[in-house]
């Protein structure tokens, strides 16, 4: 009787993700191609096998974020909830639990490590600590633009070059997500070049590449984290700082700083992980059904992620803050003051160092083919 309810189960499942396969993953913004509202609609799997599974017992997951609060990251959860329930017929259900901050990233993860909670969520630079190999998005301008961050860095290749790493701490990656480029702010100072950081103090997250970048740079680093900025760039203690677009508007930078310069130095995404003994202890039909809503609902995140960051510069440009744009020249001039170094230094923490070469080539194969089609 067992073997019959698997098969059925497993039937039943293939029809569910096979309706939900017409879903080419775009996303309705509420707009038409005139303008106007409309109401979003979108079309879900229907639950073919609710029928005869009410008799399974459903599993509870904890998804806890990282203490940084991020919009499309709800976004991008709420999709993942809803696809998984709908995926697995009911049989896994998401609980989403907060610290409220009480925890950083690594005490978190650790509790995911452990077993305490099944999924967390967090930057790649706070994860860095315990998965060395995330120390490649330490490395500045390796990417250049958003495109190659959608094209190349979140890829399901790199996320296979991670995952001894993962596995190694007993984490499954099931996702990289977006999230924004880092950029600089200051107080007193219009910075246009490289010169114009000389001795500045600038705030920076802790970390020996970033400390190694913004030396290299002429600035004086200084580690402090986000809530304790704006005090001190009030008092003066400061001259600046620097870190996502996201963090940038929720600590209200804009309305501190004079400044806001557009140096798109590193992209640090969202990391999405789960216990693996905890994931390879579900059935065939549970991972897949894990594995295809994470897989939809990570391209939804990256969607909203993109269409968050446009309203996030719209902010910042309706503020105070005067935006600054580098020159080509001038972020060439950023570029080689700190992409070698940092390279080096990222490469010495990281057990798998090669996965900074391999992204370099993709990297390089990916420029050359954009620039034919442009040419």
């Amino acid at each position: 009787m067992k073997k019959i309810l698997a098969i059925l189960l497993s039937l039943a499942l293939i029809f569910t993700l096979a309706a939900c396969g017409n879903n080419d993953g775009e996303v309705n913004n509420g707009e038409t191609d005139e303008g106007q509202e409309t109401e979003e609609t979108e079309q879900t799997p229907a639950n073919t096998a609710e029928t005869i599974i009410n008799g399974l017992t459903g599993t509870t997951y904890e998804l806890i974020l990282d203490s940084v609060s991020s919009v499309p990251v709800d976004e991008g959860i709420t999709k993942f909830k809803d696809l998984v329930e709908e995926y697995s017929s009911g049989t896994i259900t998401l609980k989403q639990k907060s610290d409220n901050g009480e925890a950083d990233a690594v005490e978190r993860l650790q509790k995911t490590i452990d077993g305490e909670t099944d999924i967390c969520i967090g930057t790649a630079d706070g994860f860095a600590k315990v998965i060395k190999d995330l120390h490649l998005f330490d490395v500045y301008y390796l990417f250049r633009s958003s495109d190659e961050i959608y094209d190349v860095a979140l890829d399901s290749d790199l996320i296979e070059d991670l995952e001894a790493a993962f596995e190694e701490e007993g984490l499954k990656c099931l996702s990289l997500w977006g999230n924004g480029f880092r950029e600089l702010t200051t107080n007193k100072k219009k910075v246009k070049k490289v010169s114009g950081l000389k001795g500045l103090k600038i705030a920076t997250t802790k970390g020996s590449v970033n400390k190694a970048a913004w030396k290299a740079l002429g600035a004086k680093p200084v580690y402090m984290d986000l809530g304790e900025r704006a005090e001190a760039i009030s008092k003066g203690e400061i001259a600046g700082q620097e870190c996502d677009m996201e963090a940038l508007v929720n600590n209200d930078f804009q309305s501190t700083e004079k400044y806001c310069i557009m140096t798109d130095h590193a992209y640090s995404p969202y990391v999405v992980v789960m216990n693996l003994e905890k994931f390879n202890s579900l059935s065939e039909v549970q991972q897949n059904a894990i594995t295809e809503a994470m897989a939809y609902a990570g391209k939804y995140q990256l969607d909203r992620c993109e269409l968050y960051m446009d309203y996030i510069e719209g902010v910042i440009e309706k503020s105070q803050i005067e935006v600054i744009t580098l020159t080509d020249k001038s972020k060439a001039s950023f570029t080689k003051k700190t992409y070698k170094k940092t390279k080096e230094k990222a490469k010495k923490l990281m057990d798998d160092p090669w996965i900074v070469d391999s992204i370099e080539k993709k990297l390089e194969t990916y420029r050359k083919a954009n620039a034919d089609k442009d040419d």
